[in-house]
Parts: C-alpha cells; structure tokens; sequence
C-alpha cells in the first residue's frame, strides 16, 4: 500500500498535494500555497517609488553639488541671498540649478527617464497571496527537511520528507550493478575527451570549424535527483540525471538534431505516451488470434 497522504484542492486551486510519509504535517496555508502549483508566481512587492524617486533626487542634487562647487576657473554666479541659504546650523536644502553643464544636465534626464521606464506600473492587486500564505511560503522556503518536486505522473504537488528521500537515492545508488562509486570528479577527463574529438572531427573536415561552439564554455558534474512515483506501492523515486552543464551536453543537442529525422522516420518510433496512444486509438486484434498479451517495460536504473 503506498504510503502517502492527499490534500484535496479547493476550487480555485487545481493541483493536489501529497505528503510522504501521511503523517506529515503541513498549516492550511502551506498546503493552500502548494496547491496553486509549482508554477505558480507570486507577485513581487510593489517598491516604494516615494522612497525611490526621493533617493534618485537627493544623487542627483549630490552631482549638481560637486559639480558646482568644484568650479575653481569659472567666476561664482551664485546669488548672494543662494549663498545665505547655504550657511548656518539647518542642513540645507539648496540645489544649484541646470544650466551649468550640458552633459550633467543629460545625465541627469537619462537617470530620471530610466527610473519612469523602469518603475512597474500601477496594479490594482498588491499580492495574490493571502498574508498567511506569505509566511507559509517563506516557512516552506526556510524547512529544510522537506524536499518538493512534482508527482512523476498526475501533476500534484508531493512534500516529501528529507531523510526519507535521502534514504530512497542512497537505496537505488547502492545498487553495484546499476552504479560504480568513482574516486574523483571526472568532469575534467570527460571535457578533455570532447575537445579531442572536436578538434579531430574538425581537422579532418568532418566538421566545420565553428563546431569548436559544441565545447561547453564552463561544465559541471550532473545532478542527480529522484521524482516521487506516487502511483506505485512505497513511493518509489524515477531517478533524473541533469546534465544540463555537462561536457557533452551541447554535443548530445548537435547529434539529437542530426538523428531526429532518422529515428522519426522509422517504422517503429514512438515519441512519447499521447504519441502511442494514437497509434493504437484505431488498433484492434485480429480474429482467431489465440492468446493475446499485452505488456510494457520500465526502467528502473539509469
């Protein structure tokens, strides 16, 4: 039996949320926040353009201030009751005026146009979450022992808990004959491996020389992590290697594009389940077939 536990969605909420194991406990909030999705955007604060336009002015009056008065070769045209104002114990207030020099005066216009084009603009909604929703995101955010990923089929929301997501990755890596401990990082062998074959590829003009674009700039180890099989007995994980930044990455892209058309082009190609589900809407089995058997494969190591 899969040991799990549902939040069934109000209905401006479309998604479900699951928690492994079911005893776990989640506010009303939180699981409020959950079941908006995990691409659900909370809106940013509105800033405070007051406070904003009130900081621009006072750097602004600052340029106009060491522009004026670090004026040692041109004559003083400051009016002596201007001059007043900027003496005694009150802070002052005085802003030398535009005029003075062309380039501040555009500086000056181009930081005020800048902060009118990149002020948002007015909205009516100042957030779409509650207040105690807004905790309850940053109470999610500051859990560390809680890890969310979405369910590997159906689309909910699953919470899962740490050490137990923990111990399911340690589980399928422990298996010898699916994995092998390395002693070491071997990122660096493996991007001096891809820029041997480019540069091979490219010297005997299998290759153009702008194929040397395929050696990823700045590579990394892949990641991996695990997505909840809610479906399935236990919860087991689907594991997933991210090697979005991995030295063959732009490689694996070029080769997928070469091979696509082939691969489409053969008979037995299926691209994805909506895919299959096509091609067997209008399947039937023949008459007089004798015993029928359907089944499918999994894999359960990468």
């Amino acid at each position: 039996m899969a040991l799990l536990q549902c939040f069934i969605p109000s209905r401006k909420d479309t998604k479900l949320v699951v928690t492994i194991p079911p005893d776990l406990e989640l506010s009303s909030s939180e699981r409020s926040v959950l079941a908006k999705g995990l691409n659900f955007v909370p809106l940013n604060p509105l800033p405070d353009e007051f406070s904003i336009r009130r900081d621009v002015s006072s750097f602004c009056r600052k340029l106009r201030l060491r522009h004026h008065f670090g004026i040692t070769d041109q004559p003083d045209n400051t009016s002596p009751e201007d001059f007043l104002n900027t003496l005694g114990s009150t802070r002052s207030s005085w802003t030398p005026k535009s005029g003075e020099n062309n380039i501040l005066d555009s500086v000056i216009e181009s930081i005020n146009k800048d902060v009118d084009r990149l002020l948002p603009p007015k909205r009516t909604t100042l957030s779409n979450l509650s207040p105690e929703e807004q905790e309850a995101l940053l109470s999610l955010k500051r859990n560390k022992n809680l890890i969310i990923k979405p369910a590997d089929k159906g689309g909910a929301v699953v919470v899962w808990q740490k050490d137990l997501y923990v111990a399911e990755a340690d589980k399928q890596l422990s298996d010898q004959t699916a994995y092998t401990e390395l002693p070491s990082d071997p990122t660096s062998d493996s991007q001096a491996l891809v820029k041997k074959t480019l540069t091979n590829l490219i010297k005997n003009n299998q290759l153009p020389k702008s194929a040397t674009s395929l050696l990823h700039p700045c590579p990394q180890i892949s990641n991996f992590y695990l997505i909840p099989k809610i479906h399935k007995a236990n919860n087991p994980g689907r594991p997933i290697v991210s090697s979005h930044s991995c030295p063959t990455v732009l490689f694996s892209e070029f080769l997928d594009s070469v091979l696509f058309p082939l691969v489409s082009a053969l008979p037995s190609f299926v691209q994805d389940t909506p895919h299959f589900l096509r091609l067997i809407q209008d399947f039937e089995f023949p008459e007089n077939c004798g015993e029928r058997l359907l089944f499918t494969m999994d894999v359960s190591s990468l």
